[in-house]
């Protein structure tokens, strides 16, 4: 078993570089759609910050043949695979043995492993089931390393073997998450770091209030004679994101990003809400912390979704001050405020709503700004219900996906028109943001 880190570093004389990675996940679960293979995304991140190239992510069944013919077709693109899940003690757990058939070598038993079992199962008064033994079976001295699981039962392992004349690295991770992570960055991370020939620099810009066709739009220039650094979009609700990746080969390359940077913020600073790796509702947060300010909204559509995103952040309290859901007309009329002949004359899907909704959390909460949103999530709805005026008169019905979102601040309440598609639930993640986005914006002036 691995006793230190620094038994990781590249033996001297021998060049053990590693260029390009590929991921492997062992899982029938994954291939029937019971689970999400998150382990592969978060792996894939980790090695772009170090500036590896993923090339393959592969998933195949909890079977030894066709594990051995996917180990055997990724080192023809990769020196490195990572292998996650199949550490278990169960009969269909095989990415140990498949590791040892693969490299040559044999696994040997390992008493500290089996320790490190035994005192698991005690701190929870429990006995050691005997098919937990077979986890101590590990690659020996010759063949690489055991990792220490500081989470559960299952050791990792790093086989170094050659396969068709060149260098392998063989990684194996638990498929538990929490394990998974935890491995990586105590043992792993550091084994690749070290092995790098490359190194990467990247700036992230999120934005927030523009579409990603229209960031490729303002930068068609700046993408189309790209060389190094390079320029890539990344899209998801509500926001996008800006990758600029440098290439380097030692720390000592100039930096080239700072001047790309300067003319994407000449282009597009008033929709950028951060250049860390921050959520929006963070910004938000510490901009209301900083300035001594506080929130409160008023929620119809949504449902207290956009609260309970803030909700997420620790310490938010200092700031948020709670949410109104007001989901129907006469929640809106009779706790919030909304004057009546707004909802007969307008509907409670509609500007004036919104803005009515708004500034009236903004005095039930006493807060510094508020944020409001109603609209039709669908698939079926009425904006008019209970506003037997405006049916009377023939007011039409907005589409499904109208939502307004509103935001009172300084004396000045601004409301924006959204027309959505998609899923109920999509249509409602858009509405989040959108709002998130429309506070954002207020508390910078750029609304």
């Amino acid at each position: 078993m691995l006793k230190s880190v620094n038994e990781l570093l590249p033996k001297k004389g021998v060049d053990e570089t590693i260029e390009k990675v590929a991921l492997l996940t062992s899982g029938t679960e994954l291939l029937m759609g019971q689970i999400i293979n998150t382990n592969a995304a978060y792996l894939a991140g980790e090695l772009n910050k170090l500036g590896l190239t993923c090339q393959y992510q592969l998933v195949v069944g909890d079977n030894e043949e066709r594990l051995l013919d996917a180990l055997n077709k990724l080192w023809k693109v990769a020196d490195c695979v990572i292998l996650t899940g199949g550490l278990g003690p169960t009969e269909d757990d095989l990415s140990m043995a498949c590791a040892a058939k693969n490299s040559g070598f044999k696994l040997t038993f390992d008493p500290e492993a089996a320790a490190t079992i035994e005192a698991y199962f005690k701190r929870s008064g429990r006995n050691v089931p005997q098919n937990n033994y077979k986890q101590a079976y590990l690659p020996g001295a010759e063949a690489g390393f055991a990792l220490p699981n500081l989470n559960g039962t299952a050791p990792g392992a790093i086989w170094r073997f050659v396969h068709d004349n060149k260098l392998c690295h063989l990684i194996l991770l638990p498929g538990p998450p929490l394990e998974n992570k935890l491995m990586f960055t105590e043992y792993v991370k550091p084994y690749l770091a070290a092995r790098c020939s490359t190194i990467l620099r990247n700036l992230f810009f999120r934005m927030v209030g523009i579409g990603e066709s229209q960031v490729a739009a303002e930068l068609e220039d700046l993408i189309t004679t790209q060389t190094n650094p390079t320029l890539a979009t990344y899209c998801s609700v509500g926001e996008v994101k800006l990758r600029l990746t440098q290439n380097c080969h030692s720390d000592s390359d100039p930096e080239l990003i700072p001047a790309l940077a300067d003319v994407v913020r000449s282009r597009l600073g008033k929709y950028i809400y951060s250049e860390k790796d921050e959520s929006l509702p963070e910004v938000i947060y510490n901009i209301l912390k900083h300035r001594g300010e506080s929130l409160g909204l008023a929620e119809s559509c949504t449902a207290g979704a956009v609260a309970a995103e803030l909700g997420n952040i620790p310490g938010v309290s200092h700031v948020f001050k709670g949410s109104l859901v007001a989901y129907s007309p006469e929640i809106k009329k009779n706790v919030l405020g909304v004057p009546k002949d707004i909802i007969d004359r307008d509907g409670v899907v509609s500007a004036a709503c919104a803005a009515s909704m708004a500034e009236h959390a903004q005095k039930l909460l006493n807060v510094s700004i508020a944020g409001a949103v109603t609209g039709l999530a669908g698939p079926t709805g009425s904006a008019v219900q209970d506003s037997t005026n405006a049916a009377a008169l023939g007011k039409a019905e907005p589409p499904i996906g109208t939502v307004f979102v509103a935001v009172t601040y300084r004396g000045r309440t601004v409301v924006k028109h959204n027309l959505f598609s998609g899923s109920r639930a999509k249509v409602i993640a858009w509405a989040k943001m959108t709002l998130l986005g429309l506070i954002w914006h207020c508390l910078n002036d750029e609304a």
